[in-house]
């Protein structure tokens, strides 16, 4: 197995800006109105001052502590903002408004179960509150509700069907779920209606280059993305990847540097050049980037196990052990960390070891398909057929696009002597895009 699998990427959720969650009345006072224009303006100190003068005039007004805490929660005060909100309350205790940007002000502050309750409220008192479903998803999917934050965003679409912010968000909830499909269509409609998209170029490239060996189509978005984004390292980086798997390293090769000189700090990126400069007969070139790459990693959790990943792709796997280690020790819940230590143990055959980590990994997210996928090869190494066979399972419900799950859950059965019950998991690997499920088929299934 590719160790590659058990690095999951790290795909970004756009939170929604701060802005009303439904539309109501604007009043033309004078002090109001000049609040509300200074907002449009983007100059908010001054819509603060504006709408303090309105409140003092009239201290009951509704509309004058609703717009304050907007440009509060703009101003990134979102305790502030909330003090506002909970004043509307006062005043109106069915202003479905005020219990939405509360919810969205707690999301940001990473109050995620105050944010569900306020938002809940909000959607309780006005079904059609669109932003509340969408942030509630965005909550949900933090809380790692995925069935929950999928059910929230299907509402926000079917509310409001433009809103793309919310599709790219249920993409990426997609994918993370394994519908492959479900994640691309959103970012093709994301990208249909707002051609300018960038954050859906730079998926699509990714579930392109990564899931459907795609890799011209992930060249072609993220070569959009550059023109969107030329300063942005992120599309280089990709761009580079999707090179390499067309084994065009020159071509890679320049990528990295250009995003190297973007951000010159960022440690994996010297890792892929130096992968890339391994291919070029670039040895000296790719062992200077590998050291840079190692001096570079943080000392946190994340860039252990960063460093860590790379080590693995070194075949380094008692640097990776190491590594792994000191990032569960600052964070103790890494199951990522649990599952790539396991997979270096399992590369030095120390398959207790490796077992028992896995075993970890999932203890702590038991909604991860990659554990799964990692544990069925340990159990496969130590001759646990049965056990494999359910890992397999299990990493195939929660991802039906599991390719190798297929494959190794085939040669499983053929050892347990279910022949019919292997060649039928076989070829729906050679189906899923497994090339070497064709030899098994041609031995096993005659």
């Amino acid at each position: 197995m590719d160790n590659k699998k058990n690095i999951k990427p790290g795909l970004s959720i756009l939170v929604s800006a701060f802005f009303f969650c439904s539309s109501f009345a604007q009043q033309t006072g004078s002090y109001l109105q000049n609040g509300m224009n200074k907002n449009d303006e983007g100059d908010y100190k001054e819509a603060i001052l504006e709408f303090d003068k309105a409140i003092q005039q009239s201290p009951y007004s509704v509309e004058a502590y609703l717009n304050r805490a907007y440009s509060k929660a703009e101003s990134k005060d979102y305790e502030a903002a909330i003090q506002d909100y909970k004043r509307v309350i006062e005043l109106n205790p069915k202003n479905a408004d005020a219990y939405c940007g509360i919810g969205m002000a707690e999301n940001m502050l990473e109050n995620l179960q105050d944010a569900v309750i306020n938002l809940s409220k909000a959607i309780e008192l006005d079904s059609t509150q669109e932003k509340a479903y969408s942030t509630r998803g965005i909550v949900r999917h933090d809380l790692h509700d995925k069935q929950g934050s999928l059910a929230d965003y299907n509402k926000a679409v079917q509310l409001d069907s433009t809103d793309l912010k919310c599709r790219y968000n249920r993409g990426i909830l997609k994918y993370d779920m394994g519908d492959i499909k479900g994640a691309l269509a959103d970012f093709n409609f994301g990208i249909k209606y707002n051609p300018a998209f960038a954050e859906a170029y730079l998926n699509r490239g990714f579930i392109r280059n990564e899931e459907l060996s795609d890799y011209k189509g992930a060249v072609e978005d993220f070569t959009m993305l550059i023109k969107l984004s030329p300063d942005y390292s992120l599309g280089f980086l990709n761009r580079g990847k999707a090179y390499e798997n067309l084994n065009d390293y020159k071509s890679a090769i320049d990528d990295y540097t250009k995003a190297i000189t973007l951000s010159p700090d960022e440690a994996h990126y010297y890792a892929k050049r130096a992968h890339a400069r391994e291919h070029q007969k670039d040895p000296e070139g790719a062992k200077a980037d590998e050291k840079r790459a190692l001096e570079l990693f943080p000392a946190t959790a994340e860039g252990y196990f960063d460093k860590a990943k790379m080590e693995l792709d070194m075949m380094d796997y008692a640097g990776a052990v190491a590594d792994n280690t000191k990032a569960i020790q600052l964070q103790p819940d890494y199951a990522m960390a649990y599952n790539n230590r396991g997979w270096a143990k399992f590369e030095m055959k120390k398959f207790p070891a490796a077992l028992a980590d896995l075993n970890k990994s999932i203890e702590l997210d038991d909604k991860d398909w990659v554990a799964y996928d990692s544990r069925q090869e340990i159990k496969f190494g130590m001759n646990d057929w049965k056990g494999c066979i359910l890992d397999c399972e299990k990493a195939i419900a929660l991802n039906s696009n599991c390719s190798n799950s297929y494959l190794l859950k085939g040669e499983a059965e053929y050892k347990q002597g279910n022949v019919k019950q292997a060649c039928k998991d076989l070829n729906k690997a050679l189906e899923l895009g497994v090339p070497e499920a064709a030899n098994f088929i041609s031995k096993y299934c005659k």
